[in-house]
Protein backbone atom coordinates (compact mmCIF):
# COMPACT_ATOMS: atom_id res chain seq x y z
CA UNK A 1 0.00 0.00 0.00
CA UNK A 2 1.03 3.24 -0.84
CA UNK A 3 -1.35 5.35 0.96
CA UNK A 4 -4.23 5.13 3.22
CA UNK A 5 -7.05 7.58 3.08
CA UNK A 6 -8.97 7.08 6.52
CA UNK A 7 -12.25 8.61 6.51
CA UNK A 8 -15.16 8.83 9.44
CA UNK A 9 -18.81 8.79 7.91
CA UNK A 10 -20.57 12.13 7.47
CA UNK A 11 -22.80 13.96 10.26
CA UNK A 12 -26.35 11.76 11.37
CA UNK A 13 -28.52 13.29 13.31
CA UNK A 14 -27.35 10.90 16.22
CA UNK A 15 -24.44 13.00 15.72
CA UNK A 16 -25.94 15.89 16.08
CA UNK A 17 -27.52 14.77 20.04
CA UNK A 18 -24.41 13.52 20.69
CA UNK A 19 -25.65 10.25 20.69
CA UNK A 20 -23.61 7.02 20.83
CA UNK A 21 -24.80 4.66 17.62
CA UNK A 22 -22.55 1.61 17.34
CA UNK A 23 -23.89 -1.11 15.11
CA UNK A 24 -27.28 0.82 14.88
CA UNK A 25 -27.93 1.51 11.43
CA UNK A 26 -28.88 4.93 10.87
CA UNK A 27 -28.32 7.29 7.81
CA UNK A 28 -26.86 10.75 7.21
CA UNK A 29 -28.48 13.94 6.89
CA UNK A 30 -28.03 16.54 5.14
CA UNK A 31 -25.25 18.23 6.70
CA UNK A 32 -23.31 14.58 6.73
CA UNK A 33 -24.18 14.35 3.09
CA UNK A 34 -22.87 17.51 2.07
CA UNK A 35 -20.02 16.64 4.13
CA UNK A 36 -19.29 13.51 2.34
CA UNK A 37 -19.38 15.99 -1.48
CA UNK A 38 -16.83 17.86 0.41
CA UNK A 39 -15.08 14.73 1.15
CA UNK A 40 -15.32 13.83 -2.55
CA UNK A 41 -13.83 16.68 -3.50
CA UNK A 42 -10.79 17.25 -1.14
CA UNK A 43 -10.12 13.69 -2.32
CA UNK A 44 -10.46 14.43 -6.13
CA UNK A 45 -6.69 15.86 -5.79
CA UNK A 46 -5.58 12.19 -5.08
CA UNK A 47 -5.57 9.21 -6.70
CA UNK A 48 -7.17 6.01 -5.47
CA UNK A 49 -7.60 2.51 -6.33
CA UNK A 50 -10.04 1.20 -4.12
CA UNK A 51 -12.68 1.91 -1.71
CA UNK A 52 -13.83 -0.26 1.33
CA UNK A 53 -16.41 1.03 3.84
CA UNK A 54 -18.53 -0.35 6.63
CA UNK A 55 -22.01 -1.96 5.73
CA UNK A 56 -23.67 0.57 7.90
CA UNK A 57 -26.11 2.96 5.48
CA UNK A 58 -24.12 6.14 6.98
CA UNK A 59 -20.58 4.96 6.15
CA UNK A 60 -21.75 3.51 2.79
CA UNK A 61 -23.53 6.40 1.77
CA UNK A 62 -20.35 8.42 2.45
CA UNK A 63 -17.73 6.53 0.75
CA UNK A 64 -20.41 6.19 -2.63
CA UNK A 65 -20.31 9.52 -2.45
CA UNK A 66 -16.75 9.64 -2.51
CA UNK A 67 -16.68 6.78 -5.18
CA UNK A 68 -18.20 8.25 -7.47
CA UNK A 69 -15.85 10.78 -9.17
CA UNK A 70 -13.31 7.67 -9.28
CA UNK A 71 -16.28 5.21 -11.05
CA UNK A 72 -15.43 2.74 -8.23
CA UNK A 73 -17.50 -0.04 -6.98
CA UNK A 74 -17.95 0.23 -3.10
CA UNK A 75 -16.38 -3.05 -0.97
CA UNK A 76 -18.80 -3.32 1.78
CA UNK A 77 -17.46 -5.14 4.80
CA UNK A 78 -19.04 -5.34 8.14
CA UNK A 79 -16.04 -6.10 9.94
CA UNK A 80 -15.31 -2.23 9.26
CA UNK A 81 -18.53 -1.63 11.89
CA UNK A 82 -18.30 0.28 14.87
CA UNK A 83 -18.38 -0.99 17.85
CA UNK A 84 -21.35 -2.65 19.23
CA UNK A 85 -22.60 -0.45 22.62
CA UNK A 86 -25.40 -3.19 23.76
CA UNK A 87 -27.31 -1.17 25.80
CA UNK A 88 -26.10 1.95 25.83
CA UNK A 89 -26.98 2.59 21.32
CA UNK A 90 -29.14 5.61 21.31
CA UNK A 91 -28.02 7.03 24.30
CA UNK A 92 -25.99 10.26 25.31
CA UNK A 93 -23.26 10.53 27.43
CA UNK A 94 -25.04 11.93 30.82
CA UNK A 95 -28.13 8.97 30.44
CA UNK A 96 -25.71 6.75 30.48
CA UNK A 97 -24.27 8.02 33.37
CA UNK A 98 -27.58 8.45 34.85
CA UNK A 99 -28.18 5.03 34.26
CA UNK A 100 -24.65 3.19 35.89
CA UNK A 101 -21.93 5.97 36.80
CA UNK A 102 -20.14 3.08 38.56
CA UNK A 103 -20.13 1.44 34.82
CA UNK A 104 -18.90 4.25 32.94
CA UNK A 105 -16.25 4.68 35.73
CA UNK A 106 -14.59 1.03 34.59
CA UNK A 107 -14.69 2.27 31.14
CA UNK A 108 -13.06 5.09 31.71
CA UNK A 109 -10.45 3.54 33.24
CA UNK A 110 -10.20 -0.42 32.38
CA UNK A 111 -11.31 0.68 28.86
CA UNK A 112 -8.58 -1.77 26.84
CA UNK A 113 -10.76 -4.65 28.48
CA UNK A 114 -13.79 -3.35 28.80
CA UNK A 115 -17.29 -4.85 27.41
CA UNK A 116 -20.32 -2.58 26.68
CA UNK A 117 -23.14 -3.83 28.56
CA UNK A 118 -24.81 -6.36 26.50
CA UNK A 119 -22.47 -5.41 23.72
CA UNK A 120 -18.95 -6.35 22.17
CA UNK A 121 -15.61 -6.07 24.30
CA UNK A 122 -12.89 -3.76 23.55
CA UNK A 123 -10.58 -6.76 23.19
CA UNK A 124 -13.45 -8.56 20.57
CA UNK A 125 -13.44 -4.76 18.86
CA UNK A 126 -9.78 -4.26 18.50
CA UNK A 127 -9.42 -7.69 17.41
CA UNK A 128 -11.30 -7.39 14.28
CA UNK A 129 -10.74 -3.84 13.01
CA UNK A 130 -6.93 -4.98 13.28
CA UNK A 131 -7.47 -8.02 11.55
CA UNK A 132 -9.30 -6.34 8.39
CA UNK A 133 -6.61 -3.53 7.92
CA UNK A 134 -4.24 -6.04 7.58
CA UNK A 135 -6.56 -7.85 5.08
CA UNK A 136 -7.30 -4.71 3.17
CA UNK A 137 -3.02 -4.10 3.06
CA UNK A 138 -2.34 -7.46 2.36
CA UNK A 139 -4.71 -7.64 -0.67
CA UNK A 140 -3.83 -3.99 -2.21
CA UNK A 141 0.43 -3.59 -2.45
CA UNK A 142 1.96 -0.42 -4.28
CA UNK A 143 -2.33 0.98 -4.29
CA UNK A 144 -3.67 3.99 -2.71
CA UNK A 145 -6.81 2.95 -0.50
CA UNK A 146 -9.58 4.67 1.07
CA UNK A 147 -11.61 3.11 4.12
CA UNK A 148 -14.85 5.03 5.14
CA UNK A 149 -15.76 3.73 8.52
CA UNK A 150 -16.67 5.29 11.97
CA UNK A 151 -15.17 6.99 14.77
CA UNK A 152 -13.87 3.85 16.91
CA UNK A 153 -12.78 2.34 13.90
CA UNK A 154 -10.76 5.00 13.06
CA UNK A 155 -9.42 5.95 16.14
CA UNK A 156 -8.18 1.82 16.52
CA UNK A 157 -6.85 1.78 13.19
CA UNK A 158 -4.58 4.83 13.56
CA UNK A 159 -3.34 3.50 17.15
CA UNK A 160 -2.87 0.00 14.98
CA UNK A 161 -0.68 1.07 12.20
CA UNK A 162 1.50 3.39 14.27
CA UNK A 163 1.96 1.34 17.01
CA UNK A 164 0.37 3.62 19.62
CA UNK A 165 -0.84 1.38 22.71
CA UNK A 166 -4.84 1.89 23.69
CA UNK A 167 -4.24 5.01 26.10
CA UNK A 168 -3.77 7.04 22.84
CA UNK A 169 -7.21 6.24 22.14
CA UNK A 170 -8.86 8.86 23.84
CA UNK A 171 -6.71 11.68 22.68
CA UNK A 172 -7.44 11.26 18.70
CA UNK A 173 -10.31 13.70 17.67
CA UNK A 174 -12.49 12.10 15.25
CA UNK A 175 -15.12 14.85 13.98
CA UNK A 176 -17.47 13.42 11.83
CA UNK A 177 -16.50 13.49 7.69
CA UNK A 178 -12.59 13.93 8.87
CA UNK A 179 -9.98 12.73 6.60
CA UNK A 180 -6.85 10.97 7.88
CA UNK A 181 -3.99 10.18 5.77
CA UNK A 182 -1.47 7.39 6.68
CA UNK A 183 1.74 6.86 4.29
CA UNK A 184 3.43 3.73 4.24
CA UNK A 185 5.71 4.61 1.48
CA UNK A 186 9.21 4.37 4.04
CA UNK A 187 9.97 1.88 6.45
CA UNK A 188 7.24 2.66 9.03
CA UNK A 189 3.81 3.96 8.46
CA UNK A 190 3.57 7.93 8.86
CA UNK A 191 0.72 9.86 10.14
CA UNK A 192 0.79 12.74 6.70
CA UNK A 193 -2.79 14.24 8.49
CA UNK A 194 -5.24 13.80 11.17
CA UNK A 195 -9.03 14.60 11.74
CA UNK A 196 -8.84 17.05 9.16
CA UNK A 197 -12.41 18.63 7.34
CA UNK A 198 -10.53 21.09 4.96
CA UNK A 199 -11.44 21.06 1.16
CA UNK A 200 -7.96 21.84 -0.77
CA UNK A 201 -4.65 19.47 -0.19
Amino acid sequence: MKKLFLIRHGETDGNAQLRYFGHSDIRLNQNGIEQAHRLAERLSYEPIDSIYSSDLARAFETAEIIAQSYGLDVQRNRALREIDLGDWEGLTFEEIKARDEETVRRWMLEFATFRMPNGESVPEFKGRVEQEIDHIIAKNPESNICVVAHGGVTRMAICYLLGWDLGSFWYLRQDTGCLNIIDFGSSKPTLLMLNSRRVKP
